[in-house]
């Protein structure tokens, strides 16, 4: 059954309106992180920057998205990677919370000297503050862990993302 033009707009005006709401809940998350690096002196250890990646990449395609006004259809499909991009994140906090409670050890990235095209890459999401060691935590909030708050942010805004698919895809049918 072919959707109106009536309804078919509609419906590409929510698929954008909740890319937007993506792209707004990705740039929050790389705020707030840097945020605290920088005006709470939280320092993040050595790869705590690389959970902020799919964000950053969520939030590129989540703009892509919604400046290019792609086919209506194709909604979907951005949806879908943004899906992926933030369950990556929740894949990088599960195994940070492991580290920090112990249940497997760190990689040697934790110890090793990084790159420097990754030093500054580090320095550049954290603001400059100083590396903690992997296995610790350094700040809780609401009885969690900083890497279990992005593991639960990222993990709904996975769901999210994924329920919003189903719900795009049918009604393409």
């Amino acid at each position: 059954m072919a959707l109106s033009a009536r309804a078919y707009g509609n419906r590409a005006s929510g698929d954008r309106l909740f890319l937007t709401v993506l792209l707004a809940a990705s740039i929050g998350a790389v705020a707030a992180a840097w945020t605290g690096d920088v005006e709470f002196d939280l320092s993040a250890c050595t790869p705590c920057p690389y959970q902020r990646i799919p964000y950053l990449l969520a939030a590129a395609v989540a703009g892509f998205a919604v400046m290019t006004r792609p086919n209506p259809a194709r909604y979907r499909h951005f949806i879908l990677v943004c899906a992926a991009l933030f369950a990556m994140s929740s894949c990088f906090a599960v195994f940070r919370e492991g580290v920090q409670q112990g249940w497997w050890s760190a990689p040697g990235v934790c110890e090793a000297r990084l790159a420097p095209a990754l030093a500054n890459l580090q320095t550049a999401f954290t603001g400059g503050a100083v590396a903690s060691g992997c296995d610790e935590v350094e700040t809780s909030v609401l009885a969690m862990s900083l890497t279990m708050l992005n593991f639960v942010y990222s993990g709904l805004l996975t769901l999210v993302c994924i329920i919003a698919a189903a719900i795009s895809d049918g009604e393409n049918r």
